[in-house]
């Protein structure tokens, strides 16, 4: 999961989308019953309100395989002059 945070105040709703990019070491793909992947990667957007100062992105995890860490990206779009990123962790179930 992710958590988009606003870093301004803003009296109007921002509607962002967010995919997953090919960047990091883990794997993304469309279903989990295929070997490697590691993750679901559907693209979407979220609205946050003008009240609103978080919103949470929630990407499935499909690897419970005992690995070692590995890190996807998560670009977020359409915010007036900004581009936006995260990264996110899968740990292992040691």
């Amino acid at each position: 999961m992710f958590t988009v945070t606003r870093d301004h105040t803003s009296t109007e709703a921002v509607t962002v989308n967010y995919k997953v990019a090919e960047a990091g070491s883990a794997v993304g793909g469309t279903d989990c019953d295929t070997d490697s992947i590691d993750y679901i990667t559907p693209p979407g957007s979220l609205t946050l309100q003008s009240t609103d100062t978080t919103a949470t992105v929630t990407i499935a995890r499909c690897d419970y395989d005992v690995e070692g860490k590995e890190t996807l990206v998560i670009e977020l779009t359409g915010a007036p002059g900004r581009k936006l990123t995260g990264v996110g962790t899968i740990t292992s179930d040691e």
